[in-house]
């Protein structure tokens, strides 16, 4: 649920889709796994602990999240991708002069000024 989220997060906010690193710890008959995610140039590290990789990988992205909620211009982004899923608010906020990234192609800048 948390990796779908920061997903989501990414893009409505054009960055890039977010990138999982894991660590396996343990002997093979009981592992440990922990995973660290990185979005939009920012590394996040999950909990340790994590019995499957799987774990690892939503734990660190509820980290990611919890984290990017607290911040910011971020929060507002953060909150309406979390709370609500109504692909026409958040199109239209996520394409704000203020959420921009630094390059947008006119193809992508017109369909963002439709939508708002």
């Amino acid at each position: 649920m948390y990796k779908n989220q920061l997903q989501e997060l990414a893009q409505r906010s054009c960055f890039s889709l977010p990138s999982y690193v894991c660590t396996r710890e343990g002997p093979d008959h009981a592992p440990c796994f922990r995973a660290a995610v990185t979005f939009n140039g920012e590394t996040f590290e999950g909990p340790s602990g994590c019995t499957t990789l799987r774990q690892a990988e939503h734990a660190a992205a509820e980290v990611a999240l919890a984290r990017l909620s607290l911040r910011g211009p971020s929060t507002s982004l953060a909150a309406r991708v979390l709370v609500s899923r109504s692909p026409a608010r958040l199109s239209s906020f996520a394409c704000s002069l203020a959420l921009l990234p630094r390059r947008l192609t006119p193809a992508l800048w017109n369909g963002c000024v439709r939508a708002g």
